[in-house]
């Protein structure tokens, strides 16, 4: 009975735990929206965006008003969504991986003598 109880314990405290970060983490970013993030590229206007992407550009070594610069705008402009959208898909994940059981390690270790011999299984 009493490992039933431990078990339901555990489960609880990781739930609020979960619960506990998930709530810090959207609260941080109801304050602010640090450039590059999932919610700059949502709420930023599009005029701070195509700024920030086009000053990044012209550091690579591209000359103002010519064709290849807006195509580097645009791509740097989808590479930063793609980054922030895979940095939200990991936060998500790690999220979910909270409640998943871990491989456990039996090991079992005879002694003979002085010696012990101890044998390890996932």
């Amino acid at each position: 009975m009493t490992y039933n109880l431990k078990m339901k314990y555990n489960v609880n405290m990781k739930k609020s735990l979960k619960f506990i970060i998930l709530s810090i983490i959207l609260l941080l970013q109801s304050c602010s929206h640090p450039v590059g993030s999932a919610m700059w590229h949502k709420k930023a206007p599009s005029a701070d965006i195509t700024n920030y992407y086009k000053e990044m550009c012209l550091g690579f070594g591209y000359k103002t008003e010519t064709p290849e610069l807006i195509q580097c705008i645009q791509t740097e402009i989808g590479n930063g969504m793609d980054r922030a959208d895979a940095q939200v898909s990991q936060m998500i994940k790690s999220l979910q991986n909270i409640d998943r059981p871990r491989n456990k390690v039996k090991t079992n270790c005879t002694t003979w003598g002085d010696d012990i011999t101890c044998t390890s299984t996932y």
